[in-house]
């Protein structure tokens, strides 16, 4: 996925402006330009959203066996569900966790029930004891997270079926 670092170049921030130089390969198109100019920014007062703001619901896996491992990219998704199908699986820890971020993570028993994670060190949670799931067949749990560049640190909503 291109970055927006390989075609454009910040060449000054200020308070009220950033000033950008936009090319593509030896050709510049955008010399000097403000994003204010090009995007009608105002970056003088806070943003005002006009609609809904959602994140794409990564479908996540385990790697298969009793005891498998969970990935999860959060560079691909901040929401994420997944249904447990071995007895114990394992969540390590997210990949490109950034400071500040939220995650949301729902959890969902498959037709056995009585599924349970085994969580990656970057886990954190209220007196450092991790959620019992809900063990209900079909059950769905709710996990927030928020991250400080290196810990999730989590909040469980639990049984909403």
């Amino acid at each position: 996925m291109p970055k927006i670092s390989d075609f454009a170049e910040v060449i000054e921030i200020n308070d009220n402006d950033i000033f950008v130089t936009a090319r593509a390969g030896n050709n510049t198109y955008i010399k000097g330009s403000t994003l204010k100019s090009i995007f009608n920014l105002d970056l003088t007062r806070p943003n005002e959203w006009t609609g809904q703001q959602y994140a794409k619901l990564l479908s996540l896996s385990s790697s298969g066996s009793n005891g498998g491992s969970i990935a999860w990219n959060l560079d691909i998704g901040q929401t994420a569900n997944i249904t447990l199908d071995q007895v114990t699986q394992v969540m390590a820890n997210p990949a490109n966790m950034k400071p500040g971020a939220t995650y949301m993570l729902k959890v969902v028993q498959d037709g056995f029930g009585a599924r349970k994670i085994t969580w990656g060190s970057a886990f954190k949670w209220a007196r450092g004891i991790a959620p019992v799931l809900t063990t209900k067949q079909g059950s769905e749990d709710i996990i927030s997270f928020f991250c400080d560049g290196t810990n999730m640190f989590g909040v469980f909503s639990g049984d909403f079926t």
